[in-house]
């Protein structure tokens, strides 16, 4: 996971979470440099599921009715599967911190719950430099080294490396 906001009390819905985070303008200034201008074709984006719809840099799955083309309902289903990927590490943080999972011991405002996530993605992110995760798998992508993770200045936290660290 690379990158958290909140915490946001429970009864917030996902979009409300979603907008009050501003995830789409980070999304815009992460991905824009690594395309090339005027290519829509070529343009980054996340999927999520119909709440998101319509919204800058997110995608949705298409309507699913009688109409849509086999090719449209192959990409709706592709696409619920890696997002099953990605839900599923959110699942494996729950299983390796049980603590985060028992909500009713996780009270806002009587103990500091979004610290306890945030210390719990940490550690998850650590576990998967170290061991590998299915997500990473599902995507092709290799994790980073733990030093790499853990290197301030990296990548990993937004910030390029100073000019005499290159």
């Amino acid at each position: 996971m690379m990158s958290l906001s909140g915490p946001y009390e429970g009864w917030l819905n996902d979009l409300n979470m979603v907008l009050e985070s501003r995830v789409a303008e980070v999304i815009n200034e992460k991905f824009e440099p690594y395309e090339p201008p005027d290519q829509l074709n070529k343009m980054l984006f996340l999927y999520g599921d119909k709440a998101y719809h319509g919204l800058p840099r997110i995608i949705a799955p298409y309507p699913r009715n009688n109409l849509i083309a086999e090719e449209t309902h192959k990409w709706n289903k592709e696409m619920e599967r890696a997002r099953v990927a990605v839900e599923n590490a959110f699942g494996q943080t729950h299983c390796l911190w049980m603590m985060n999972a028992f909500s009713k011991n996780l009270r806002s405002g009587s103990s500091p719950v979004g610290a306890y996530f945030v210390v719990s993605v940490l550690l998850m992110n650590a576990y998967t430099c170290l061991y590998g995760s299915g997500t990473a798998g599902r995507f092709l992508m290799k994790p980073l080294s733990l030093d790499d993770y853990l290197e301030p200045g990296s990548e990993v936290d937004g910030n390029p490396p100073e000019d005499e660290d290159v």
